[in-house]
């Protein structure tokens, strides 16, 4: 989990350093609170014992709901959209899926921005925000920290999936599948630690 605030919070640092990429961090926050509200709810839910035909089955229907959500925004719209077409498309294609000029291939073209600039006698302005983010490290940090960000979403979906497999095909008890998930491994990993000490 600190892995990911780490990245998140890189990715946003970066979406602002680099002038034409503050769209990016706007997107990772959005896809990822989207996804989250559904979580948070699973968590209460299980927290209240809010599962089986005397609750609704509210934990259950809000796995469901999670998985959807958490499926399309962080396996289809990240990869996809922020990833490819948003990092990808802009440093190595010239056209958008809808036609549009890519903004790094519109740079290099010249196209109004530049003369603008250059007209104002900013020519220096253009030459080092395509430099940073067309050619440099703007656009290969971001889509290296996107990258490990998806693979970190991969991960969770695993470990959603067989929190499901667990609970709804084998029935096993969700507080005892919760606190094996999250507790038993901090308990593995302090008994390695013991056990280093001791020898």
């Amino acid at each position: 989990m600190y892995s990911h605030h780490v990245t998140t919070i890189a990715v946003v640092l970066v979406s602002y350093g680099f002038e034409r990429y503050a769209n990016f961090g706007l997107v990772v926050f959005m896809l990822h609170d989207i996804s989250d509200i559904p979580l948070d709810a699973l968590k209460l839910f299980n927290l209240l014992h809010l599962e089986g035909p005397p609750s609704m089955y509210l934990s259950e229907a809000a796995y469901v709901i999670l998985m959807h959500i958490w499926s399309y925004c962080r396996l289809y719209i990240f990869p996809l959209y922020v990833i490819y077409y948003g990092v990808w498309g802009s440093l190595y294609l010239k056209k958008s899926p809808k036609g549009n000029l890519y903004w790094c291939k519109a740079m290099e073209l010249g196209l109004p921005l530049h003369q603008n600039l250059v007209s104002k006698g900013k020519e220096e302005i253009w030459k080092n925000a395509y430099v940073q983010d067309c050619q440099c490290c703007g656009a290969l940090i971001c889509f290296g920290l996107l990258c490990v960000l998806q693979c970190l979403h991969l991960w969770w979906t695993y470990l959603l999936l067989r929190i499901g497999y667990r609970a709804l095909v084998l029935g096993e008890n969700r507080q005892e599948i919760a606190s094996q998930e999250y507790f038993e491994k901090d308990d593995e990993d302090e008994r390695d630690t013991d056990k280093k000490k001791n020898d």
